[in-house]
């Protein structure tokens, strides 16, 4: 399901590292409801690809995805921050203090599960 992964190559306390995955989706807008392809995510935020329902800049959305095959999927709020032809990128809204440890010892784990895949 996911594919190979990495990290950028960011400064370490500057912004919070960027995972690329490619996890299959879904979104729920006040508009309805769609899937796409998590391209890359941090605690900051996501970029999603191949989205079946374009989504306008400003607009709040809960996103959906499962870490791993089988797994619980996490709900992330978010706001679109930029549009592009395939797809959207969006800032998570403040996340509790959980949510954000569970990314954080979340993406390094499926990053190398991914990469097993």
């Amino acid at each position: 399901m996911g594919s190979i992964a990495a990290a950028d190559g960011r400064l370490e306390g500057r912004e919070p590292q960027r995972y690329q995955l490619r996890i299959p989706v879904e979104y729920q807008s006040s508009g309805g409801q769609g899937k796409g392809l998590l391209w890359d995510i941090s605690t900051s935020g996501a970029r999603i690809e191949q989205a079946s329902v374009s989504l306008q800049v400003g607009t709040e959305i809960t996103l959906m995805l499962a870490f791993f095959p089988g797994a619980t999927p996490v709900s992330l709020r978010g706001e679109v921050v930029r549009q592009m032809e395939s797809g959207f990128a969006l800032k998570f809204l403040p996340l509790e203090g959980r949510v954000r440890l569970l990314l954080k010892v979340a993406l390094p784990r499926a990053v190398a599960f991914a990469a097993k895949q």
